[in-house]
C-alpha cells in the first residue's frame, strides 16, 4: 500500500484489495442476513435494510472488530497517517440492497451549521476516512475524483450533483476489497431502480462501513448535534477536536 497516501490525497479514495478471503466473506454475509431483524427499511426497495451504529449491537459488534483489526487495512492506514495514532470514530453502518444518491459524508442541510470550512478543509489535517467493506463484487459506487479538495456548499445535496458526467468515475470492487474514502469525497451508490431488483439471497448487496480519524484531544460542546439516521445512539454529543474528526460526527446516511 505504498501508494495509498498519494491516492487518498489526489483522488480521495484507494482500494485495499483482498482484505478478506472467500471464507470470511461468506461468514460475514450469513451473519448480516441472520440479523435483518435489527435493521430498518429506509428506502423504496422492499429488500433494503440499514442499521447505523451496529458496533453497539451485541449481535454485530464482532463484525466491526473484524474490519478495524484487519491487517491489510491497518497497513494502509499506517501509510496514510504516517504512523500517527488512529481511532475508530464510532460511525458505523451496515446496508443491504440500499440505494444512495449523490452526497458527501459531511454534515449537510440544516446540520451543516455545526461545521466550519477550516474544520473540513484545513490542509494541515489528516482526513477522516470511511472504510467500505464489500461482501460481493460491485461497481455501483461512483465518485468525482479530487472533489474532496474543493470547498462545497453543504446546504443541500443538490449542490454536489455533477453537471459534467465526464468527471464521474465508476469504482469497481471485488468481494473482500475495502475501499478507503475521504469522507469529503462526492460519491453515490446504486439507484432505487437498481436496488428494487435485488433480493435477500445470493445477490443481496451488503456493505459494512466504519470511519477512522486521528486521535486528538477531546472537549465537549453544546448543544448535541441531531442526526437523521433514526438510530438511538446517533443523537450524541460530539467532541470538537484539533483535526477533522468533528467533521464527520452525526453525518447523514
Amino acid at each position: 500500500m505504498e501508494n495509498a497516501f498519494q491516492e487518498i490525497f489526489d483522488k480521495g479514495y484507494c482500494i485495499v484489495q483482498n482484505a478478506f478471503d472467500g471464507h470470511e466473506i461468506a461468514k460475514m454475509r450469513r451473519e448480516v442476513l441472520d440479523n435483518l431483524h435489527l435493521m430498518s427499511n429506509t428506502r423504496r426497495a422492499k429488500a433494503a435494510f440499514h442499521i447505523a451504529g451496529f458496533h453497539r449491537s451485541l449481535d454485530l459488534e464482532h463484525l466491526h472488530l473484524k474490519v478495524s483489526g484487519n491487517r491489510h487495512l491497518l497497513n494502509a492506514m499506517k501509510a496514510i497517517y504516517d504512523q500517527g495514532s488512529v481511532i475508530a470514530l464510532g460511525l458505523t453502518d451496515i446496508t443491504v440492497n440500499r440505494s444512495q444518491p449523490w452526497h458527501t459524508d459531511l454534515l449537510r442541510g440544516k446540520y451543516a451549521k455545526f461545521l466550519d470550512m477550516d474544520t473540513c478543509w484545513n490542509v494541515s489535517n489528516h482526513p477522516c476516512l470511511k472504510a467500505l467493506v464489500y461482501l460481493q463484487d460491485g461497481e455501483s459506487l461512483k465518485v468525482i475524483p479530487g472533489s474532496h479538495l474543493n470547498q462545497i456548499d453543504l446546504s443541500s445535496d443538490a449542490n454536489v450533483v455533477p453537471q459534467d458526467e465526464a468527471r464521474v468515475e465508476r469504482v469497481r470492487a471485488t468481494a473482500g476489497d475495502i475501499i478507503l474514502m475521504d469522507i469529503r469525497l462526492i460519491h453515490r451508490g446504486a439507484t432505487d431502480e437498481q436496488m428494487e431488483a435485488k433480493t435477500l439471497d445470493n445477490d443481496a448487496k451488503i456493505l459494512i462501513s466504519t470511519v477512522f480519524g486521528e486521535k486528538c484531544v477531546f472537549r465537549r460542546i453544546r448543544p448535541p448535534i441531531p442526526t437523521t439516521s433514526g438510530h438511538l445512539f446517533r443523537g450524541i454529543r460530539p467532541p470538537v477536536t484539533r483535526c477533522r474528526e468533528a467533521a464527520c460526527f452525526g453525518y447523514q446516511s
